[in-house]
């Protein structure tokens, strides 16, 4: 039985097709992502983690308006602005979009931690973790040749080469050194490798690949999916995939066999559970439905092209770069 494996997706390739070495990828990743892995809402009682304050009557009136100015600099939105932000540097310099998923992974487990809360509380400092996650991430995953002074250009000069090395050495630390993340999109792959041709064709899978990443980009910038398993996000991205297809490329028995399958390898019952009020909430952050046409002429016509630019100009210009957030 012929299993699909030609599409790739971002940092990893998947070379051997057949149906045990998946199931044994999905297991180990589960296995990851509710271990060393696994995020929380780091928002949340953040006030508490940073400790306690002076009291009032040692703070004088300005400095009051200070302490309030500043209060919640770092929020939900914030977070949303970074990652879009991201999105815009990986499309400026020809890298692939799943660099992201992993640079947030790298964000997110780091500001869970100790040595993550002061950036809870400062937007400069937010920025310069996900900068220097960044360009973890891009040396880790990307054939681009990026270093530290390219990176600092990128930012136009917003930090020195020096403040991004030296944050890049705090967040390796504090994730000791965990910097290989299942992401949601290689769920997805490892998922819809499952399905052999001879049940699904392959331009339909391939359709249903580009609709679900689509929305695991999507969950990347909305922090309500942060502590959510990233093997649930990617289960309910293909299900409103199939829910947007047409019967006429995918048929019923098409869609029972993909849901069969995700359910024979799903841990436990409740993580299937799980994933269906995910794909709601997935669902109502879609400004848009797939055209589906289009996507199967695109795969019909062989024109699957994954691979990952690398970056041949270190001297970046300037006049298209991305600005950087504002603090």
């Amino acid at each position: 039985m012929q299993f699909l494996s030609s599409f790739h997706h971002g940092a990893i390739n998947i070379h051997d097709s057949d149906e045990e070495s998946i199931r044994s990828r999905i297991g180990a990743m589960q296995k990851q992502e509710r271990s060393g892995y696994k995020c929380s809402y780091y928002m949340k009682n953040v006030h508490q983690r940073q400790g306690p304050k002076p009291s009032d009557s040692h703070m004088c009136t300005q400095d009051r308006a200070k302490a309030s100015k500043r209060k919640n600099q770092v929020n939900e939105d914030f977070r949303c602005e970074i990652v879009s932000w991201l999105f815009s540097m990986v499309e400026y310099l020809e890298l692939n979009n799943e660099t992201v998923s992993i640079a947030m992974s790298y964000v997110d487990r780091f500001l869970q931690t100790d040595s993550g809360i002061p950036a809870l509380s400062n937007r400069r400092t937010f920025q310069q973790v996900a900068i220097a996650s960044f360009f973890i991430a891009i040396k880790l995953f990307e054939p681009a040749l990026v270093d530290a002074d390219t990176m600092s250009v990128c930012v136009r000069g917003e930090y020195t080469a020096n403040e991004i090395i030296s944050m890049e050495t705090l967040v390796l630390k504090a994730l000791q050194w965990r910097v290989n993340p299942p992401t949601t999109l290689a769920f997805v792959h490892h998922y819809l490798s499952l399905c052999p041709q001879e049940v699904i064709p392959e331009p339909v899978v391939c359709a249903l690949y580009d609709a679900a990443r689509f929305q695991t980009e999507i969950a990347m910038k909305d922090y309500f999916f942060v502590a959510v398993n990233r093997s649930t996000i990617a289960i309910a991205s293909i299900l409103n995939a199939m829910e947007g297809m047409p019967d006429t490329f995918l048929p019923d028995s098409a869609r029972h066999f993909i849901i069969q399958k995700i359910m024979d390898i799903t841990t436990t019952h409740d993580s299937f559970t799980g994933s269906l009020k995910t794909k709601e909430k997935l669902k109502r952050g879609l400004t848009r439905g797939f055209n589906f046409e289009v996507l199967l002429l695109k795969y019909s016509m062989n024109s699957l092209s994954f691979t990952p630019k690398a970056m041949s100009d270190v001297n970046l210009p300037r006049a298209n770069m991305p600005l950087i957030c504002t603090t």
